[in-house]
């Protein structure tokens, strides 16, 4: 039966990649499509590739802001946890999933401002929880390795994404600044 006119195709939640950050901040996803015969036996050329952005909001637990990371210094150790985000459609406010993954980034130093020192991505993780190691130097912005102990740390959450960065400032969950440790 041949079929002519517009048709939809829909795809679980689930069987999307993380979300790409585009140039001009937004965030969505790349997609591209292309047409198979019901015997499979024929198939178009892919089509062009389209951004696809979704009508995403990013909903943290009542009460819970930017900065609501916990943070726990216990010797050589330092503990953060936040809580979990969920992922929402801003139209109809329907829950699309629970944040399960995230992209960390963390700085160590002694308040200094300039040079500032690095930020450093330090993992992708599921959960919402992360221990870290207290270093015994840190590097600053301008290449520098001080050969001391830093007392403070600056953390930020960012919810997964293909391009990691601290640029991503649409995908920001949570944000701890110069905490002293």
């Amino acid at each position: 039966m041949s079929r002519s006119g517009q048709l939809k195709a829909s795809l679980p939640e689930s069987f999307l990649p993380a979300l790409d950050v585009f140039s001009d901040g937004s965030f969505g996803y790349y997609a591209r499509y292309r047409i198979v015969s019901e015997d499979k036996n024929r198939s178009s050329h892919y089509s062009p590739i389209y951004k696809i952005r979704p009508n995403y909001i990013f909903e943290k637990e009542p009460g819970q802001t930017l900065a609501s990371v916990e943070y726990n210094s216990v010797g050589p150790f330092v503990e953060i946890a936040w809580d979990p985000v969920t992922i929402k459609d801003r139209v109809s406010g329907s829950v699309i999933k629970k944040a399960l993954e995230y992209d960390v980034f963390v700085n160590w130093g002694k308040g200094e401002t300039l040079p500032a020192p690095v930020w450093i991505y330090k993992e992708r993780l599921e959960g919402t929880g992360l221990t870290f190691v207290h270093p015994e130097q840190y590097t600053l912005e301008d290449g520098t390795v001080e050969l001391s102990k830093p007392n403070k740390m600056s953390v930020e959450v960012y919810l997964k994404s293909n391009n990691p960065s601290r640029s991503n400032s649409s995908l920001l969950l949570y944000k701890l600044d110069d905490q002293t440790i």
